[in-house]
């Protein structure tokens, strides 16, 4: 069959009959058709709007239901363009409504008492910030069980009035039994107090707070942090004994309440602590953490003169019992285990700290000019304490000259570095190092401790060590100095080990210079963990 192909005109006739018959679809046939599919609404009933409406140009209904507003559109509700009106949609947008809100509560997005489970979580958040700590305790108890509460229960905020009705008894005030129970929240309850105690929070100018005054101390040594005046990990012991004290005492309250009653309370509470035990919660933990105390009160006083020093700050009665934890010193066997499973860098590392009783801090710091491969030697300022003793007094710091083993020795040449920095990680940068983040939080990073710790998952998965075992590098500094102390010829030497003996050395020692009996010791203690030394 021939199909002649259509006229130009022909094609611009039907698109116009078509534009024609859409728009009399829409304003006759579903205009007529539409409201015939809904009840009629009577013209005395009044509307009722579960949702607001959001006219020209959204077309849509809104809802706000737990803090989260919930959008439904007209044209999703199924009405063509000339019907997105407000009268037409808002019983379609009932509807969807319900049945969202019954989807809600029945895929268990929100509880059934919610409502009130906000409230006391606001109470328990007012209670923090204003440091009523039993109160909190109480408040927290409280949501635990409203949680579990059935759904057919109505929860009490206050437990106490119950006992407040009953207490107008006695005084022949009769209470309606049928009272609603949040008319009688708000009547007999404590709403007043919390609003009172709300309002305290607003009126303390953000200025004045215990929080601002933190933020400000923790700025001040933030800043000393990244210069390298203080390590990182000291920043860190600050930081975290400052949020300690914050949850305490509560960020919110001004810092100029501080007084004698508020030292012996924190106090108390971190004896409480102790008492209880438990992760967080050792003597030295809780020593830091007073100790910080102290020293924010002592900052904040002499950067503003509006808060006062408590007379009992530095009190000797405060005192926290710190936790010794007994030395658990590798065995020559542990040892060789470890590093035989080690690469030659790490077992470089591992090596320097046996031999020299080095923490890995020591080992990333260590310069080349540090070392005489040739004579066998690493001439070097240890240990932090040394150099903060140094520098309090005023004196040059004390160089302490170590003998390596031949199997140290040997390791060092291998894989040390001739220039600078004698290791350096893949990326060029030093093993151990800590940094202030964007944040303002600090970072540590251990490549040496890294590298150990997967070693000893690798000798745990192959059942060489237990899965108990738990010697951490610490542990290879306190080998030397046991080794040494247990020895009749040599255990005068393990504080020089540890150099601990900074007084003696500042005053009595030649800096840098070898002392052959200490060589001795370092000699006897490589040759009972089998490294000998044959110079």
């Amino acid at each position: 069959m021939n199909l002649r192909p259509l006229r130009p005109e022909r094609v611009l006739y039907i698109v116009f009959r078509l534009i024609l018959w859409y728009y009399w679809t829409e304003t006759t046939v579903v205009a007529r058709i539409r409201p015939k599919s809904r009840p009629k609404r009577l013209e005395n009933m009044p509307r009722k709007y579960l949702m607001s409406w959001e006219g020209d140009p959204a077309f849509r209904w809104k809802k706000e239901f737990r803090k989260k507003v919930y959008r439904v559109t007209c044209r999703e509700l199924g009405f063509f363009e000339k019907s997105w009106t407000k009268d037409e949609t808002y019983q379609a947008a009932n509807e969807w409504w319900e049945k969202k809100q019954a989807d809600l509560v029945q895929s268990g997005r929100w509880h059934p008492h919610q409502d009130a489970l906000e409230t006391l979580k606001s109470r328990a958040d007012i209670a923090a910030q204003l440091g009523l700590h039993d109160e909190a305790e109480r408040l927290l108890e409280k949501i635990k069980a409203v949680e579990r509460q059935p759904a057919d229960e109505v929860p009490s905020l206050d437990d106490s009035t119950a006992q407040r009705i009953e207490n107008l008894k006695l005084f022949d005030i009769q209470v309606p039994a049928d009272l609603d129970p949040t008319a009688a929240e708000i009547i007999f309850g404590e709403e007043r107090i919390w609003a009172d105690r709300k309002a305290r929070l607003a009126k303390v100018p953000s200025s004045s707070t215990a929080q601002h005054h933190a933020d400000q101390f923790l700025e001040f040594h933030r800043n000393q942090a990244r210069s390298k005046e203080k390590s990182t990990g000291r920043f860190g012991v600050l930081r975290n004994g400052i949020q300690n004290f914050l949850r305490w005492f509560g960020p919110s309250r001004a810092l100029k309440e501080i007084c004698e009653a508020d030292v012996s309370g924190y106090y108390g509470h971190l004896m409480q602590r102790l008492a209880k035990g438990g992760d967080g919660n050792s003597g030295n933990t809780l020593w830091d953490h007073f100790q910080v105390f102290k020293q924010f009160i002592d900052h904040a006083a002499e950067e503003s003169p509006e808060i006062p020093l408590p007379k009992n700050l530095r009190s000797k009665k405060f005192q926290i019992p710190k936790t010794r934890r007994e030395p658990n010193p590798f065995t020559k066997e542990e040892f060789e285990l470890i590093v035989s499973n080690s690469n030659e860098r790490l077992q470089a590392h591992l090596m320097l700290m046996l031999n020299c009783g080095m923490y890995q801090g020591d080992v990333a710091e260590l310069e080349a000019d540090e070392v005489d491969l040739s004579a066998g030697r690493i001439v070097r300022v240890r240990s932090k304490k040394q150099k903060i003793l140094a520098k309090k007094s005023k004196s040059s710091p004390i160089k302490l000259n170590w003998l390596l083993w031949d199997k140290t020795l040997e390791l060092l040449k291998k894989a040390g570095n001739q220039t600078g920095l004698v290791f350096l990680n893949e990326d060029g940068l030093p093993l151990v190092r800590g940094v202030i983040g964007d944040d303002g939080n600090e970072d540590r990073q251990d490549n040496i401790r890294s590298a150990y710790c997967r070693v000893i998952d690798k000798l745990k998965k192959a059942k060489k060590l237990s899965e108990a075992w738990n010697k951490t590098l610490k542990q290879l500094r306190k080998t030397g100095a046991n080794v040494l102390e247990k020895s009749k010829d040599h255990a005068e030497f393990y504080e020089m080990f540890l150099d601990n003996s900074a007084v003696a050395k500042r005053h009595y020692l030649t800096s840098g210079e070898p002392v052959p009996r200490f060589d001795e010791a370092v000699k006897f203690f490589g040759e009972q963990m089998g490294f000998p030394t044959t110079r």
